[in-house]
């Protein structure tokens, strides 16, 4: 019977062959992949990416590095995850552009309070690589070594793109059309909105 330990305890239980601490691992960290992956992949790949990820983490031998998070060393897993398969996507001939954003979003949004939605749709407006940092930064709570290691980055480059993009979040902010009061609230607290964000997306949807 599994014991309640930490992650990493519970990985080396999963690939000695217990499935209970698999499930208590997968349960851990299902709606952090789960919500990465669909900020970033179209909705009909999430399911199978998100298998793919946890089945890649108990495949594999590498030694994860000390300091680095299980959360963050599967994200990690999800990212190479995503990246293959929309280079597959590409590779295919007579295959529609690979297309991230999905309509299905625009309902989802609709449950986000106005600065939460106007902070949303400016962080779409930005570089891939700076999206992925404030992400990976205020959505996951990863450390910055975590970051660099994810992206495969050094660490000074992450806090270069962090610096760029909340001053791009910023200026993004300022453009899109929203009540000027709303506008107001959003830029003088962004860091409150992305944790409220976060904070939200942490919670089982209602079935």
């Amino acid at each position: 019977m599994v014991t309640m330990g930490d992650d990493r305890e519970l990985l080396d239980q999963w690939r000695a062959g217990d499935r209970a601490a698999g499930s208590e691992l997968f349960r851990r960290h299902f709606l952090s992949v789960t919500g990465f992956l669909q900020r970033r992949a179209p909705s009909c790949a999430v399911d199978d990416l998100v298998q793919s990820t946890f089945e890649r983490c108990v495949a594999s031998n590498t030694r994860i590095r000390d300091g680095l998070r299980i959360r963050a060393y599967l994200l990690m897993i999800a990212r190479n995850e995503l990246l293959m398969y929309l280079r597959s996507r590409k590779n295919q001939p007579h295959e529609a552009p690979v297309e991230v954003e999905d309509p299905d979003r625009a309902s989802w949004l609709a449950n986000y309070r106005a600065e939460q939605r106007l902070l949303l749709f400016a962080l779409r407006r930005l570089p891939d690589d700076l999206q992925l940092a404030v992400e990976l930064r205020y959505w996951e709570d990863l450390s910055l070594a975590e970051i660099a290691e994810i992206v495969d980055a050094p660490l000074n480059t992450i806090k270069t793109r962090l610096l760029r993009a909340r001053n791009r979040l910023a200026k993004e902010i300022e453009k899109l059309e929203a009540e000027p009061d709303v506008r107001e609230s959003t830029l003088s607290g962004i860091e409150h909105w992305v944790a409220s964000i976060r904070g939200r997306d942490a919670q089982p949807s209602n079935p």
